[in-house]
């Protein structure tokens, strides 16, 4: 008599992850226009694209720092195919979905925000549940890689449906959805007109560039990932992408040198990826309209030396906007609780006054254009703060050392750009107004403080 055949332990959690992911998302999707959801679209676009293929593998520095369609015409025969959307979810993912896509004749450039979490290979389980949402048939090239952290993410990813649910539809048409993306791959130029950030560059997102970020675990999976395309035919390197000079603290060359040493080729020179403060959008690394032309022509030029291309690469440029000075009219009721310091990006706070510190409530002044982080060290009594539109920046550590109970922000999420470490030193919820709710639980920027953010009046 023949044996059944015995399934293996990983087939056996494959089916038992994919029970629960489809249990998950049970009715309607909730995220489905979300910022995430669109690494759907771009598997989608890389699978459907034919022909010699120049594929760029990242985070949201590629879309936000490229036009295709402008590379497209200076490459001659060549297609060009942005796979990226958001370097918290992980390189891991990424590479796990392009990999069974890669073919012979295929240029794949890698391009992540270099940072410490990109090489650490963290993954956000919950971003990729979002995905899912979408396509739950990416599950099985995710599997690998990233199964285990998208199980552990599901309890999140439930509350976090069910708090979208209630809050109701977000946008559907600002920077970070989904509709953001335009049939190229990339992020529509006339969402990101100008640098928006005080003084230029977020000085909370330091540009370290620490060459032992190449000698990680991550780094192994990386090379191996270049050696499977090479057994397919396909050609593979890295290039630095677009870096705000204003934030940029590491030594571009030395990195350079630590990447060569994984044995993948570098392409072009670091130095021209190290760019003024005026090209960049809402990030060291997120480029506005004009800067995404400017990087486009850099990268096509670098491509095209490596390719023995003499012929002259021709963008059309936009000029660079001028950083301009926020002006903003508000409530300076309690102006006089804080101390400022004039700096290059306008007046910050730097702490509070004796009056300020004996204060339960206090309202961040409409003059300010910054905060420091522990600003509010020693307010024991403080229980809620009010940040105005004027506030762009919320740094790490914002309210380490307080009392504070409620961070109430006033307007949407696009007025506000949290650190990734807000919360540091402190234990706080966040108030948005009604209106924005489900904006602020949708937001690339926002999304990870979900379980914090409640609606009320302000």
């Amino acid at each position: 008599m023949r044996k059944r055949p015995i399934l293996s332990l990983a087939a056996a959690l494959f089916m038992v992850l994919a029970l629960f992911v489809l249990a998950a998302f049970a009715g309607e999707a909730v995220f489905a226009n979300s910022y995430p959801a669109a690494l759907s679209d771009r598997v989608k676009d890389l699978r459907e694209t034919e022909g010699k293929r120049i594929i760029l593998i990242g985070g949201s520095a590629g879309p936000f720092g490229i036009r295709p369609e402008m590379m497209e015409k200076n490459l001659d025969g060549w297609q060009v195919v942005p796979f990226g959307v958001y370097a918290d979810m992980g390189l891991a993912p990424m590479l796990a979905l392009s990999e069974g896509e890669i073919r012979e004749g295929d240029f794949v450039i890698l391009m992540p925000e270099f940072s410490e979490y990109v090489f650490s290979g963290r993954v956000n389980g919950v971003d990729l549940l979002m995905v899912l949402e979408s396509d739950p048939s990416l599950l099985g090239p995710l599997m690998l890689s990233c199964g285990e952290d998208i199980l552990w993410s599901l309890p999140e990813f439930d509350f976090r449906r069910i708090q979208a649910k209630i809050a109701g539809t977000g946008a559907e048409d600002g920077v970070y959805t989904r509709a953001a993306f335009d049939e190229t791959g990339a992020i529509r130029e006339s969402l990101r007109e100008r640098n928006i950030l005080p003084g230029g560059y977020d000085p909370g997102q330091e540009i370290t560039l620490k060459t032992e970020w190449t000698d990680t675990d991550m780094t192994g999976r990386i090379v191996a990932f270049a050696e499977r395309v090479r057994e397919k035919g396909g050609e593979i390197v890295w290039h630095f992408p677009p870096m705000n000079e204003r934030a940029v603290t590491g030594d571009p060359d030395a990195f350079y040198d630590a990447l060569e040493e994984t044995g993948i080729a570098v392409l072009g020179d670091p130095s021209r990826c190290v760019m003024a403060a005026g090209w960049f959008y809402d990030t060291n690394f997120h480029l506005n309209a004009a800067g995404a032309r400017e990087f486009t022509q850099r990268l096509t030029e670098d491509i095209k030396v490596y390719l023995g291309d003499s012929s002259q690469t021709e963008i059309e440029k936009l000029p660079m906007p001028e950083i301009e000075e926020k002006t903003f009219e508000g409530d300076d009721s309690d102006a006089d609780k804080f101390l400022t310091e004039e700096r290059e990006e306008g007046l910050v706070i730097t702490g509070l006054t004796e009056d300020g510190l004996q204060a339960e409530t206090l309202v961040i002044p409409a003059n300010v254009t910054g905060v420091d982080a522990g600003a509010f060290a020693g307010a024991e009594k403080l229980r809620e703060v009010t940040a105005q539109e004027n506030i762009t920046l919320l740094p790490d550590g914002m309210l380490q050392g307080s009392g504070v109970k409620v961070l109430k922000l006033l307007g949407g999420p696009d007025k506000h750009i949290p650190g990734d470490h807000l919360t540091d030193g402190a234990e706080f919820r966040i108030q948005v107004e009604e209106a924005y709710l489900g904006d602020y639980l949708r937001n690339y920027f926002w999304q990870k403080y979900a379980a914090r953010i409640f609606a009320g009046e302000n």
